[in-house]
């Protein structure tokens, strides 16, 4: 069974990864290597991660 909960400051570096696979995955032959590695980075860092766990405007969840 599947669960679904809120994300916490443990699950940041396993996001981090996955997300930073993902987007390398999917816009690597669009965007070029370089580029999606470069905006992943920028995007999916831990601390960028971390400061959307702060802002009570945002949700984010794991499965």
């Amino acid at each position: 069974m599947v669960q679904i909960r809120a994300m916490t400051k443990n699950d940041l570096a396993a996001v981090s990864r996955l997300l930073g696979q993902s987007w390398r995955r999917t816009y690597s032959p669009i965007m070029g290597e370089d580029a999606t590695a470069r905006l992943s980075d920028e995007k999916h860092a831990p601390d960028k991660l971390a400061a959307e766990l702060a802002d009570d405007n945002k949700m984010s969840f794991v499965a």
